[in-house]
């Protein structure tokens, strides 16, 4: 977008500048041509007679002064047929680019998805449900309306392209990006894109799913934050569904933000100066909330996760440690303001 803008300034100023030259030109050949004309009532004539006004009140009388005044006619009837094409291709170029999605996207800590498919419009409701902005990268045009339909300009941006090269990455703002997701079911993509990813934004969580198991290591060591695998998700929910149909439905309702069910799963990060154990911290929540505290995270020294469900009530929290609890949108709110992370 930058890129056009600058170019239509510069196509806008090479016009102007030889607009003047032009009429500075044509203004001294007048005056020096023509008797009993002063420098302004040239100047006056050569405009006139440039933008085609022709009021008639100031008329070249000698030949070399005619042909001053038909040279302007023509070539100013060029300049600004050409001012006006240049303009009306700049407003057709740029709405081309918005509704191809060549556009840059100007969002900060926001997500990037990269690919589209099933996988992809789901993880964008659930994100869009929860008030996050996303830049969405696909490789067909044809899908960008489609991206355009479940969202607006405020929180969505499609951008078209292949998500695994820099530049495309670049304009879907993956330097300014909180997160990336791949959900392409391309492996081989995946992988360059998580090289160039840790390049543009090292701090930028980055989320990828595989379908082949062997490759979940590589993508950790790589600097993935987490692996998704949907078939051994899929088969331990239907293997669940088999023997325990509730759990499993309850299970889908919990992973989900786009409902009427009003409850969700949240993560909270402890904050530095929360003194205390899980004991304490349940007490504190339950005074207020109904959430309910289902497990804690701790970070190992090798970088990984240690969940712990239903932690027992003697453990100590540390700087660091996340929990994640069960409860409605209102209920979370509290929970904000007891852990102050608002």
């Amino acid at each position: 977008m930058r890129n056009i803008r600058n170019e239509f300034i510069a196509k806008i100023s090479s016009v102007l500048i030889i607009l003047v030259i032009v009429s500075v030109l044509a203004t001294i050949g007048l005056w020096y041509f023509e008797e009993d004309v002063t420098l302004f009532e040239s100047l006056y004539c050569a405009v006139i007679t440039m933008t085609t006004v022709g009021y008639g009140d100031i008329t070249p009388v000698t030949t070399a002064g005619k042909l001053i005044s038909m040279s302007l006619a023509i070539s100013g009837l060029g300049l600004y047929a050409y001012f006006g094409t240049m303009i009306v291709h700049s407003i057709t170029e740029t709405s081309l680019r918005e509704v191809i999605g060549m556009d840059k996207c100007n969002f900060k800590n926001h997500v990037v998805i990269c690919g589209w498919n099933p996988t992809a419009r789901i993880t964008s409701l659930e994100l869009l449900a929860q008030d996050k902005q996303l830049a969405v990268i696909t490789e067909n045009k044809d899908e960008v309306p489609k991206i355009k339909r479940i969202g607006d300009r405020k929180n969505l941006s499609p951008v078209f392209g292949d998500y695994s090269k820099r530049e495309v990455l670049i304009s879907a703002g993956v330097e300014k990006a909180e997160s990336a997701i791949l959900a392409s079911d391309d492996d081989s993509k995946n992988l360059i894109s998580i090289i160039n990813l840790k390049k543009l934004n090292p701090n930028a969580r980055i989320i990828a799913k595989t379908s082949r198991e062997e490759l979940k290591e590589t993508m950790e060591l790589a600097g993935v934050t987490y692996v998704s695998t949907p078939d051994t998700l899929v088969g331990k929910l239907m293997a669940s569904a088999t023997l325990e149909p509730t759990v499993a439905n309850f299970i889908e309702d919990l992973t989900t933000s786009v409902g009427d069910k009003g409850y969700d799963l949240r993560q909270y990060n402890i904050p530095y100066n929360y003194k205390g154990s899980i004991g304490k911290l349940c007490h504190d929540i339950k005074k207020q909330t109904n959430a309910v505290l289902l497990a804690l995270a701790r970070k190992e020294a090798s970088g990984r996760w240690d969940i712990h469900p239903n932690p027992r009530d003697n453990i100590l929290l540390k700087r660091g440690d996340r929990i994640i609890l069960l409860g409605s949108s209102e209920e979370f709110e509290k929970v904000d303001d007891i852990l102050k992370t608002r």
